[in-house]
């Protein structure tokens, strides 16, 4: 688990403050013909109130069962969201996670009681072979996100997402190196259009 760090406390706040007065996790040029990647999906709130204001077509990838369940419940009646009970990795098979809510991950042992799931995961790459254009690419998924942006940017698909809003996180080695090298690969695209370091940010095509 990552230590309490008050400068990463600070930057919560502040987007949170940010949020709350613009929005802004929600704000996108979107319709009702766009396609939008909840990855990390939980329980479905942020896609449920995307396809809200948009109609946007919305495929939500979350993999640990119990979460799944309530996405489903949420969501799964609504026709335009998509679930799809696989997590994202470079490479598609099985791996175990340990299951804490909004928090599960493959690397932080939850100090209380625990379940460890065994989860089917899916080659970022693959899934999104059919996809050539993506609206929004929302990735939420406890430290997975370096491997599978860094396997996008190795199969040139990063050109193909209009915008990428994802949350960075602090708890796997080198963390600091591996968000630069990848906004730095971003960079050639996209532009950052906000940012609050390691809790959200945002990018969009140039």
């Amino acid at each position: 688990m990552t230590e309490r760090d008050p400068k990463h406390v600070a930057r919560v706040e502040a987007f949170c403050a940010a949020d709350k007065e613009k929005n802004i996790r929600m704000t996108y040029p979107l319709d009702s013909d766009s396609i939008v990647m909840d990855v990390g999906a939980y329980d479905g709130a942020w896609a449920r109130e995307m396809h809200k204001r948009y109609s946007c077509t919305v495929y939500c990838f979350e993999p640990v069962q119990s979460c799944f369940a309530k996405l489903n419940k949420n969501v799964g009646h609504i026709e335009k969201i998509h679930l799809l009970n696989v997590g994202l990795k470079n490479k598609t098979g099985f791996t175990d996670i340990y299951v804490d809510g909004d928090a599960s991950s493959l690397y932080n042992i939850p100090k209380g009681p625990y379940t460890l799931e065994n989860i089917q995961v899916m080659s970022a790459v693959e899934a999104m072979e059919e996809f050539n254009k993506v609206a929004l690419l929302k990735m939420n998924i406890e430290g997975d996100e370096y491997e599978v942006l860094d396997a996008l940017i190795e199969a040139d698909m990063i050109k193909r997402f209009d915008h990428i809003q994802i949350q960075f996180h602090r708890d796997i080695p080198d963390y600091i190196a591996r968000r630069d090298k990848i906004a730095e690969h971003f960079k050639k695209t996209h532009k950052r259009d906000w940012n609050y370091d390691f809790v959200w940010e945002s990018w969009s095509r140039k």
